[in-house]
C-alpha cells in the first residue's frame, strides 16, 4: 500500500532478459496478411480497412516495438503511457477486436495450415510472458548450463566439440547449485558431478530434490548467487515485497523449491489481454496475492489514471479509521483523501475486506487502556535499562504497529493497524476522556 519501487539491478535484470529472449522473436516475426482474412474482420465489425493498410500498420508497430524495446521493457509508467499513444488506432482495432487471420510470412505461404491464428494472442505469445512465470528450480537450472554451452560454442566456433559442451554445460548446472546451495555442496557433487547426459542429469536432480532440502525463500537469496538467471519468482524475491500491496492482507512471498514452487502473483495493471505488448514490461508487473488478482479484480481493468502503485503511494489517499461508539458494534471505513482511489477501493473491495478485522481494532483498544505512557517508561526504566530499546520502538513492539512508513508492505495489516493506533492516541495518552470511552467499550 506504499508506493512500489524497481531497483537498478531489477531494471537491468529485465533489460537483459527482454534483450535475449523477446527482441530476437519480434525481429523474427515477418508475417504477411491475406485480403480474405481482412475482409471477414470488417464485415464482422464494421470496419473499412485496406489491406495495405493493415500490413503497413503492422510492419511499422513491430519496427516501433524494436525502436523501443528497452521502453516497453523497463519504461516507467508514464514511458509506457506514452508509448501506448504512439501505437496506431489500427492495430489496436486489431487487438481490441480479435482479428483472426492465417500466418503467412512474405512468400504469402501459411505457416501452420487450417489453424487461425488470433492477433492479439500471437502477439501476446511473442512476447513471452508465459515462460517467463511457467520456470521450474530444476528447468531453471538446467536451461542456464544449456545456455552456458551454447556460449561457449558460439565463442569456440567449429573447435568446440560436442563432449565439450556437454562438460561446460555440466560444470555450469553444478557451479550454480553449489552457490545456491552451499550447505549441500558434497551431497551436490557426489550424486552429480560425473553425469554428463542433461536427461539423467535432470533425474537425478528431482530425486535429490526429494531428500535435500533445495529452496529457495526470502531467507536465503541472494541475487549475486544467481548469475543472471531471470523469471518470476526472481522477479518476486529480489523485489523484497512481502505483503500483497493491493490489500495489505496476505503474504506474496516466494517458496521456489525443486519440489515445487509458490508466489503471489503477478498482476498487469494494464491488463495483457488489451495491451499485450506491456504483458512484459517491468513496469506492469505487480506482486500481488491470488484473491486480489483472480479473485477480485480477475478481468476488470484499471483505467489508465487510476492509482498506480508504481507511480503512488494508497498510504497518501486513503485512511483507515473505526467508528467505535458504546453499545454499537464497530465498523471500519475507509476516507478518501482523493478520488483517485475510488476505483481501487470499489474493486478490491477494502471496507468489506477489512470489516473482517474489528478483532485488531479491539486488541488496540485493551491495549491503548493497559499502556499508558507512564506504564511504557516503567517498563523501559525497569526491563530494558542501559540498552539500545527506545520509547518508540518498545512501543511498537507492545502495541505491534510500524510508525515507519515505509514498512508498510512487510507485514499484513500494518497500515491499518498504524492508521488505528493515530486515531486512538496512542502517542499521546493526554486524552483522559478517550481513555475513558474506551473503557466502556470494551469493559461492559
Amino acid at each position: 500500500m506504499i508506493q512500489l519501487n524497481l531497483t537498478e539491478e531489477t531494471k537491468k535484470l529485465h533489460k537483459n532478459y527482454f534483450e535475449k529472449f523477446i527482441k530476437p522473436k519480434l525481429i523474427d516475426w515477418n508475417v504477411a496478411f491475406i485480403k480474405e482474412d481482412l475482409d471477414d474482420f470488417n464485415q464482422k465489425n464494421g470496419k473499412k480497412y485496406k489491406l495495405d493498410t493493415i500490413q503497413q500498420k503492422h510492419n511499422e508497430f513491430i519496427d516501433l516495438c524494436l525502436k523501443k524495446w528497452k521502453t516497453i521493457a523497463i519504461g516507467n509508467v508514464k514511458e509506457l503511457k506514452d508509448f501506448h499513444d504512439e501505437i496506431s488506432n489500427e492495430i489496436k482495432a486489431l487487438i481490441e477486436y480479435k482479428f483472426t487471420f492465417y500466418e503467412r510470412d512474405n512468400r504469402n505461404q501459411i505457416k501452420e495450415k487450417g489453424e487461425h491464428k488470433i492477433y492479439r494472442k500471437l502477439l501476446f505469445n511473442k512476447f513471452g510472458y508465459n515462460e517467463f512465470i511457467n520456470c521450474s528450480l530444476v528447468n531453471t537450472i538446467i536451461e542456464y548450463g544449456k545456455e552456458k554451452g551454447r556460449i561457449k560454442a558460439k565463442s569456440d566456433g567449429k573447435r568446440f566439440v560436442i563432449k565439450e559442451q556437454e562438460r561446460v554445460v555440466h560444470d555450469s548446472m553444478i557451479n550454480l547449485l553449489k552457490s545456491i546451495f552451499p550447505q549441500q555442496s558434497s551431497e551436490i557433487i557426489s550424486e552429480l558431478d560425473k553425469e554428463l547426459d542433461i536427461d539423467i542429469f535432470k533425474n537425478k536432480l528431482e530425486k535429490l530434490g526429494e531428500v535435500l532440502d533445495l529452496e529457495i525463500t526470502l531467507n536465503n537469496f541472494k541475487s549475486k548467487t544467481f548469475l543472471g538467471i531471470w523469471n518470476a519468482y526472481m522477479f518476486v524475491l529480489i523485489s523484497g515485497i512481502r505483503v500483497c500491496p493491493y490489500c495489505n492482507r496476505h503474504y506474496i512471498t516466494p517458496i521456489y523449491t525443486s519440489m515445487s514452487q509458490i508466489r503471489g502473483e503477478l498482476d498487469h495493471f494494464f491488463p495483457k489481454y488489451k495491451y499485450p505488448y506491456f504483458s512484459m514490461s517491468a513496469y506492469n508487473l505487480i506482486p500481488v496475492c491470488h484473491i486480489c488478482n483472480s479473485s477480485l479484480k480477475g478481468k476488470k481493468e484499471f483505467l489508465l489514471d487510476d492509482l498506480n502503485p508504481y507511480e503512488e503511494s494508497f498510504d497518501s489517499y486513503a485512511q483507515f479509521s473505526a467508528i467505535i461508539e458504546v453499545d454499537k458494534p464497530i465498523e471500519i471505513k475507509i476516507n478518501k483523501i482523493h478520488d483517485k482511489v475510488e476505483n481501487y477501493l470499489k474493486m478490491f473491495k477494502l471496507e468489506l475486506q477489512y470489516n473482517y478485522h474489528i478483532n485488531q481494532v479491539n486488541e488496540l483498544i485493551h491495549k491503548k487502556i493497559a499502556y499508558s505512557d507512564k506504564h511504557i517508561d516503567d517498563i523501559l526504566k525497569d526491563r530494558f535499562k542501559n540498552s539500545e530499546v527506545t520509547e518508540d520502538s518498545l512501543k511498537e513492539f507492545l502495541i505491534g504497529y510500524t510508525k515507519d512508513r515505509s514498512k508498510i508492505n512487510d507485514e499484513p495489516l500494518a497500515k491499518f493497524r498504524r492508521d488505528i493506533v493515530k486515531q486512538l492516541k496512542f502517542l499521546d495518552d493526554s486524552d483522559t476522556d478517550l481513555i475513558e470511552q474506551l473503557k466502556k467499550i470494551v469493559l461492559k
